[in-house]
Protein backbone atom coordinates (compact mmCIF):
# COMPACT_ATOMS: atom_id res chain seq x y z
CA UNK A 1 0.00 0.00 0.00
CA UNK A 2 2.61 1.96 0.77
CA UNK A 3 4.58 1.85 -2.36
CA UNK A 4 1.32 3.07 -4.54
CA UNK A 5 0.74 6.01 -2.56
CA UNK A 6 4.89 7.13 -3.18
CA UNK A 7 3.80 5.88 -7.26
CA UNK A 8 0.48 8.18 -7.29
CA UNK A 9 2.39 11.05 -5.89
CA UNK A 10 4.00 13.54 -7.73
CA UNK A 11 7.03 15.15 -7.04
CA UNK A 12 6.69 18.77 -6.21
CA UNK A 13 7.54 21.41 -9.05
CA UNK A 14 10.79 23.05 -8.76
CA UNK A 15 11.34 26.82 -9.72
CA UNK A 16 12.57 26.68 -13.27
CA UNK A 17 9.48 24.09 -14.39
CA UNK A 18 7.37 26.78 -13.15
CA UNK A 19 9.09 29.20 -14.65
CA UNK A 20 9.50 27.17 -17.82
CA UNK A 21 6.05 26.39 -18.23
CA UNK A 22 4.57 30.64 -17.66
CA UNK A 23 7.72 31.06 -20.08
CA UNK A 24 5.94 29.17 -22.53
CA UNK A 25 2.44 30.24 -21.92
CA UNK A 26 3.41 33.75 -22.66
CA UNK A 27 5.55 32.87 -25.87
CA UNK A 28 2.10 30.89 -26.89
CA UNK A 29 0.52 34.03 -25.83
CA UNK A 30 2.43 36.70 -27.83
CA UNK A 31 0.92 35.00 -30.80
CA UNK A 32 -2.36 36.29 -29.97
CA UNK A 33 -1.51 39.74 -28.56
CA UNK A 34 0.02 42.44 -30.71
CA UNK A 35 0.72 44.96 -28.15
CA UNK A 36 3.86 45.21 -26.02
CA UNK A 37 3.20 48.34 -23.35
CA UNK A 38 -0.89 48.43 -21.80
CA UNK A 39 -1.56 51.39 -20.24
CA UNK A 40 -5.27 51.57 -18.31
CA UNK A 41 -5.61 54.77 -15.88
CA UNK A 42 -2.37 55.03 -13.81
CA UNK A 43 -1.14 51.46 -14.56
CA UNK A 44 1.12 50.46 -17.04
CA UNK A 45 1.98 46.64 -17.80
CA UNK A 46 4.61 45.98 -20.16
CA UNK A 47 5.46 42.67 -21.42
CA UNK A 48 8.65 40.83 -22.33
CA UNK A 49 10.01 41.25 -25.99
CA UNK A 50 10.26 37.66 -27.94
CA UNK A 51 13.58 37.61 -27.99
CA UNK A 52 13.58 38.26 -24.22
CA UNK A 53 11.26 35.37 -23.54
CA UNK A 54 13.46 33.27 -25.65
CA UNK A 55 16.66 33.93 -23.75
CA UNK A 56 14.39 33.15 -20.56
CA UNK A 57 13.52 29.62 -21.86
CA UNK A 58 17.21 29.15 -22.95
CA UNK A 59 18.30 29.91 -19.83
CA UNK A 60 15.37 28.20 -17.29
CA UNK A 61 15.40 24.85 -19.96
CA UNK A 62 19.14 24.66 -18.86
CA UNK A 63 19.07 25.24 -15.25
CA UNK A 64 15.93 22.53 -15.43
CA UNK A 65 18.58 19.78 -17.10
CA UNK A 66 20.91 20.97 -14.44
CA UNK A 67 18.66 19.74 -11.76
CA UNK A 68 17.14 16.77 -13.17
CA UNK A 69 21.29 16.24 -13.45
CA UNK A 70 21.98 16.16 -9.57
CA UNK A 71 18.58 14.54 -8.89
CA UNK A 72 19.74 11.77 -11.26
CA UNK A 73 23.45 12.19 -10.78
CA UNK A 74 24.44 11.92 -14.16
CA UNK A 75 27.10 14.54 -13.90
CA UNK A 76 30.71 14.20 -14.20
CA UNK A 77 33.12 14.69 -11.58
CA UNK A 78 36.56 16.04 -12.99
CA UNK A 79 39.60 15.68 -10.72
CA UNK A 80 42.74 18.67 -10.58
CA UNK A 81 45.82 17.55 -8.69
CA UNK A 82 48.11 20.63 -7.83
Amino acid sequence: MADEENITQETPKTHAEKMLEAIEAAIEGRLTDDYKTLKINNREITKFTFDELLNLRTYYRSELARIKARRNKTFKTIGYRF
